[in-house]
This record gives structure tokens, C-alpha cells and sequence, in this order.
């Protein structure tokens, strides 16, 4: 599959195929790598923190720093290995990049939230915002151009748009204008990784696969 994400390998094989374990024997022979292994729920993260003792496999607690992405942020500027879920990783930002750089990360399972419509959001909301307070860039970003200090109803959105994940399209045919907006988890942080190991199947068919084309 062709992506702009460097070192980007789609292991697609049907359930029990043992790709975790082949996953895990493949961190084991690599101890001088730096891991982010995402899983879908929090009760298989300590599958690989257990199998793999030697590289000492850090939880995100909200204990400490009140927050799990406070937390593996400081983590990750130790250079530690990680072992995450699917909802966290989803909701880092941009500025993440830079804590990812190096790291190699395994995705138990493909993503299926890297793409996601905001379904309780009401047409004329919509209207709204693409009239008074976002405009789109060429590559389909919103930027909010309304009130800086907007604290409504839409700030949900506002902050999306401010993290560089939000993005829409508006299309006029005659008189008929199709419009919507989606949260897009930003690819830059993707492209940040040394290598990209995505464990799946039937990949094609996901979410997932669209995102990354």
C-alpha cells in the first residue's frame, strides 16, 4: 500500500494467526528500540508489559500528573517504552510529534476512530460554522477564523480545530450546498515514527486503510 508514512508494514492475517506473539518476539530480539504498543483495551496492554520484562513497559497513570496523556508525555521525554490503548493514542495532538520521533510503534489491531463525524451536530450548527467561524485550506483543514475567545456550545469544536484535527468539505451544486466536518487524527504524528507495525485483518475494508491512502 502506498503512504507517506515511512517503514510502514500492514501485517493482515486471520484471527489466531499469532501475529501478537510474533509481535512481541519481535520486540524481545530489538531491546535497544523504543516501543509505543497500542492496543485496543486496557486489560491486553498487560499482555506485552508481561511478556517483555527486559524493556520495562510503562502504563499511562492518571495518578501522578492528573491526566494519562500528561503522563505519557513525560513518559516518552524519558524515553521510555510504553504500552497504551487505542483511545489514548487517538486523542494525542500535533505537538506530540516530537515525543514520538524515534519510536517505533505497533498497533494491535487496526484504528477505526482516525476518522470520526460528529453525528449529534445539527445541520444549522454546521451552517454556522462554515459561514461565521472556519474556513478551509487547501488540504481541507479547518482554522477557525470566528471569536478567539469563543466559549459556547461549539467549544468542542473550536479545540479540535485548534489542535490541527479538524477538517470538512463544502460542496455547491446550483443552489444545493453538501457540508460536514470530521475529527482527523493528525497524520503528521503518524510520519513522526522510525517504523509503523500494524496488526490486522482484513484491512482493506477499515477505516483504517482510507485514512492511511
Amino acid at each position: 500500500m502506498k503512504s507517506p508514512i515511512k517503514g510502514l508494514h500492514i501485517i493482515d492475517e486471520v484471527m489466531g494467526s499469532f501475529k501478537t506473539t510474533a509481535a512481541i518476539e519481535f520486540i524481545k530480539k530489538n531491546p535497544k528500540r523504543k516501543f509505543i504498543v497500542v492496543t485496543p483495551y486496557l486489560s491486553e496492554t498487560e499482555r506485552y508489559s508481561a511478556a517483555c520484562p527486559r524493556l520495562r513497559f510503562q502504563h499511562p497513570s492518571e495518578e501522578k500528573l492528573g491526566s494519562k496523556s500528561r503522563s505519557l508525555k513525560e513518559l516518552l521525554s524519558k524515553r521510555k517504552n510504553v504500552v497504551i490503548t487505542h483511545a489514548l493514542l487517538l486523542e494525542q495532538k500535533v505537538d506530540m510529534k516530537e515525543y514520538f520521533k524515534g519510536y517505533t510503534i505497533i498497533i494491535d489491531e487496526a484504528l477505526e476512530g482516525v476518522i470520526k463525524k460528529f453525528d449529534d451536530l445539527h445541520p444549522m450548527d454546521v451552517n454556522h460554522l462554515f459561514y461565521d467561524c472556519i474556513e478551509l485550506d487547501e488540504n481541507l483543514t479547518a482554522h477557525w477564523i470566528g471569536c478567539p475567545n469563543y466559549n459556547g456550545k461549539l467549544s468542542e469544536i473550536k479545540d479540535i480545530c485548534d489542535s490541527g484535527r479538524l477538517k470538512g468539505f463544502q460542496i455547491k451544486n446550483g443552489e444545493h450546498i453538501s457540508q460536514d466536518i470530521f475529527r482527523v487524527f493528525p497524520s503528521e504524528l503518524f510520519e513522526a515514527f522510525e517504523e509503523v507495525f500494524v496488526l490486522t485483518y482484513l484491512f482493506k475494508g477499515s477505516v483504517f486503510s482510507a485514512y492511511l491512502r
